[in-house]
């Protein structure tokens, strides 16, 4: 019972977040974007004891993998298992966050900034899916939280804690190697003011270790894989990087694009300081400000993105995700794009990522340097994330809960003293932005159990198997055995003998249609069946 008095903001939010799952409800056996993937790693484990990677992910995925294994053994193999044991690991890191707010915050900040994390659209559709992103940032915030305690306590028992999470991490993806390298470099800054080397050779020895693992788990999946496989590593396989400007630019523009997805927390957390950042605005360097703001925008309006592939918001919101229909009738997204409810999200989002350009201008970062081994640490954090995700072969906007995620610790140690009409507007736009985010999860598990449902009644009554159906990506990729799968089997559509879509395609006549009621917005959608007129 004290556990509940102390903590009853958080527990209020857990009732909150379980009515949100009611209302999604999250139930099938079908997998939801590329977890199917991960789901097929884990059934393999389970089948025959070993870890194999697949030809499809390019990460490590190991810990994910092995996530996903625990509950099956518990209760059996099923994706809605794999589904739970993301959505538990989640809660627990959620409580975690609200502990580490409530050293900074009041109980019920801390209980809303952690609604705002959850609720957020990228956020909550990751939640109700075995997909990677949830997994290794849940690992991240754990690693960080025990190295908060070391570099308040200095106990080596925080550092041991700190690096067997931050291990966790890079065995999800080998980004997590950036904590260890922004830890290394906040203890070389620390040395040449204060001249403790102990803590400098504690660090290098995490990052050893964390560099040794990653190279011998690298050398083993080698091995494993096929020549073919996507696996890209930092060690093996790693992709030519050509030093060229083109590359500078590069990385600069996956991380304002990445900033910009990051808009949609900062929108909610930011107005919470207005008190604070008018008090520095006047005290700041008035020319800086306006620079860095200049810059911020040019950048936000003139640097060229296709904000299309692997889009959550529009994917999981305003339409289901379905390969065929994105790429070869486009129907995916002229749906997105043509909504109102798009453009007032981007607008929503947008105006975050200028507040945080406002807040990056008056950010006293001496201070920072100096006194704050954390927030440094953070900082480095997000910034050797930029720079290795420039450099990657891969970018969506999912990618943005690190550095979200990552600037939201570093500004819960400031006080928030909130205005309180301004907690109440971000608490009027929060419920519209969790509204959107928890019925746009329900119309994609509506869309995807009524694909589901379409295609077991199609082989059933055209005595078809499944490789002649074309659903779509998340559906057909896998069948289900320990068989491996063809990874560019969507890109064969024109060999089905039926497929499902939301709009018509050449060289196939309607078949079949299926009305359904979609929530956002609120409207009725249909799905299609169609058959081939080649065959």
């Amino acid at each position: 019972m004290k556990v509940i008095h102390n903590n009853i903001s958080f527990f209020i939010l857990l009732l909150i977040l379980l009515i949100a799952e009611f209302i999604i409800y999250p139930i099938g056996e079908f997998p939801l974007n590329d977890d199917f993937a991960y789901a097929r790693s884990v059934f393999v484990w389970n089948e025959t004891g070993s870890f194999q990677l697949g030809s499809w992910p390019a990460m490590t995925l190991f810990s994910h993998s092995l996530l996903g294994l625990f509950f099956v053994k518990l209760f059996g193999y099923s994706f809605i298992v794999l589904r739970f044991s993301n959505m538990l690991l989640c809660l627990i890191v959620l409580f975690v966050l609200f502990n580490y707010f409530k050293k900074y915050q009041s109980s019920n900040i801390a209980a809303f900034i952690c609604g705002v994390i959850f609720f957020n659209p990228y956020y909550v559709n990751l939640f109700n899916s075995f997909m990677t992103d949830l997994t290794f940032m849940n690992f991240v915030i754990l690693g960080f939280y025990f190295l908060n305690e070391y570099f308040k306590s200095g106990k080596i028992f925080q550092i041991i804690l700190f690096s067997l999470f931050g291990l966790l991490a890079v065995l999800v993806r080998q980004f997590g190697i950036v904590l260890f390298l922004a830890f290394l470099m906040v203890e070389i800054i620390r040395f040449l003011r204060v001249r403790e080397a102990r803590r400098v050779f504690i660090a290098i020895i995490c990052a050893i270790i964390s560099l040794f693992t990653l190279y011998v788990f690298e050398g083993i999946l080698v091995k494993q894989l096929s020549n073919n496989a996507a696996y890209k590593g930092i060690f093996f396989m790693r992709a030519e990087v050509p030093l060229t400007g083109n590359l500078v630019w590069q990385i600069l523009s996956k991380a304002l694009l990445l900033l910009k997805f990051a808009g949609s927390f900062f929108v909610l957390i930011l107005p919470l300081y207005w008190d604070w950042f008018r008090i520095r605005l006047f005290s700041s360097n008035k020319l800086r400000v306006a620079l860095i703001f200049i810059i911020g925008t040019v950048l936000f309006f003139f640097l060229n993105h296709q904000p299309i592939t692997g889009h959550l918001v529009i994917n999981f919101g305003l339409g289901v995700e379905s390969t065929i229909d994105r790429l070869y009738i486009g129907n995916n997204t002229e749906a997105g794009i043509h909504n109102g409810l798009y453009y007032a999200l981007m607008f929503l989002f947008s105006l975050g990522y200028f507040f945080g350009l406002l807040f990056i201008s008056v950010i006293n970062w001496k201070k920072i340097i100096l006194i704050n081994n954390s927030v440094l640490f953070l900082t480095i954090a997000v910034l050797l994330y930029f720079i290795i995700i420039g450099v990657a072969e891969t970018s969506f906007d999912r990618y943005c809960l690190f550095p979200a995620l990552l600037m939201i610790l570093a500004l819960m140690q400031l006080k928030v003293t909130p205005n309180k009409i301004v907690l109440r507007n971000c608490m009027f736009v929060g419920i519209i932005i969790a509204s959107y985010s928890v019925f746009g999860s329900k119309d994609y598990f509506i869309k995807a159990r009524k694909k589901d449902e379409i295609a077991k009644e199609l082989i059933l009554q055209e005595n078809i198997t499944f490789s002649q159906l074309g659903v779509d990506a998340e559906h057909q990729l896998w069948d289900g055995t320990i068989n491996d799968y063809n990874w560019v089997n969507w890109d064969h559509f024109t060999e089905k003998q039926f497929i499902i879509s939301r709009g018509e395609i050449d060289g196939f006549k309607i078949y079949k249609k299926y009305p359904f009621q979609k929530f956002m917005p609120y409207e009725m959608d249909t799905l299609y069946v169609l058959k081939n007129t080649l065959k």
